[in-house]
């Protein structure tokens, strides 16, 4: 009986072996949830109810990406009781942490009255649960050598099988449930030789945290005073993207809201405007994975040439009271004769306004009378238009 009692001596050697390799095989995932600040939080309005809040999202880990809220509070701060929604910018879901991080928001549509002074913001950042990599380990030590038994030699007869024939050893999976596995195996079996399986599990990599584009510069083509259903105002950007991703402009101009593919980095729209006030405008970019950059463009006033103008035709004194409905001027015209006629016309992109008069003849400076046809364009300000006549008389008027 010695003989088989050193060759279960053994496979116990070798049991503990494959316990303490399947030991270090387990590898737990520690998940942790990244805390996020936002600091550095100032605001400004810059006209038309439109209120810029910028702000820098200080992260625990840098992977993390952050759902953002904003609250508002009308009474400097003692209730926070307005949620704003129509936010556009560095809000809502996939913000990642940076620096001057801004949210744009539409005040006029979510409150009645924007008194800026009294208004203070609270910005909020929740972020999910992220894979906690654990620290390297030093290399374990290397296994002690097995066991070498060799029964003693006797003559003439055959070593004996343990009772149920060879060991059948299995193991599956890693770490608790192997070493029970392979110490089920210990105590025998039936079957043939020696079969070991193992079923491993790569680790889980997490993803790069994906970095938002950046928006190198916002420019017009325009300065000074917009002239109301004429001139056409054309809104560039330019951004990068240090992953490369494919960029898209959102456009939010006045209320309304237009769309492009940045191509070599650059895209552009263009806006006609109507109404009264300033044009306000504002261009987030962003790259279809949660990232954007939100930047605004410089505000510009708007004109329309309703109103009363008086210069000089010629050497005549002229006096204009004009009214602008979209692209249509009408209106009446009076001269230093005392000649009255209506106006009929329209304008133009940039600045350009055109019309007629009809106007009778004059017996006492012999002037013949006609049609006279006008193309004026209008000084940056929108203050004073010059031009000349289809006779080229030279026109000069001036708003009043």
């Amino acid at each position: 009986m010695k003989g088989p009692t050193m060759i279960r001596t053994a496979q116990v050697a070798i049991v503990a072996m494959l316990i303490a390799g399947a030991a270090r095989m387990a590898v737990a995932q520690v998940f942790t949830t990244p805390k996020g600040e936002a600091e550095n939080v100032t605001f400004e309005q810059v006209g038309g109810g439109v209120v810029h809040i910028v702000y820098d999202l200080v992260a625990s880990d840098p992977r993390a990406v952050f759902r953002v809220t904003l609250d508002a509070s009308q009474d400097r701060g003692n209730t926070f009781t307005v949620r704003p929604v129509s936010v556009s910018g560095d809000v809502g879901e996939g913000v990642a942490p940076g620096t001057g991080k801004r949210i744009v928001w539409e005040s006029g549509r979510d409150v009645e009255r924007l008194e800026i002074d009294q208004f203070r913001f609270r910005i909020s950042a929740q972020a999910g649960p992220l894979e906690l990599k654990p620290e390297p380990s030093a290399a374990p030590p290397p296994p002690a050598p097995t066991p070498v038994v060799t029964p003693p030699a006797t003559p003439q007869t055959t070593a004996a099988k343990p009772k149920g024939g060879a060991t059948k050893w299995l193991l599956i999976g890693g770490g608790a449930a192997a070493a029970a596995g392979v110490a089920a195996a210990a105590g025998g079996g039936s079957g043939g030789g020696a079969t070991t399986t193992r079923s491993t599990t790569p680790p889980t990599t997490p993803s790069a945290t994906n970095r938002a584009p950046t928006i190198t510069r916002v420019s017009l083509n325009q300065v000074g005073t917009i002239l109301l259903a004429a001139t056409e105002v054309i809104y560039e950007v330019v951004a990068t993207d240090a992953d490369g991703d494919s960029m898209t402009a959102t456009w939010n101009l006045g209320g309304s809201s237009a769309t492009a593919t940045l191509t070599n980095g650059q895209a552009a729209t263009t806006k006609v405007w109507n109404g009264a006030g300033f044009a306000v405008g504002t261009v987030t970019v962003n790259d279809g994975r949660g990232g954007s950059a939100t930047e605004s463009y410089s505000s510009l006033p708007l004109a329309a040439v309703t109103g009363v103008w008086t210069g000089r035709l010629a050497n005549l004194d002229i006096r204009l009271n004009l009214v602008q409905d979209a692209t249509s001027v009408s209106g009446e015209y009076v001269d230093a004769f005392g000649r009255t006629s209506r106006v009929s016309g329209t304008v133009a992109h940039p600045r350009v306004l055109r019309f007629t008069v009809a106007v009778g003849p004059d017996a006492a400076s012999g002037s013949p009378g006609g049609t006279i046809t006008f193309t004026l364009a209008g000084s940056a300000d929108l203050r004073t238009f010059t031009g000349a006549t289809g006779a080229r008389d030279v026109v000069t008027i001036a708003r009043q």
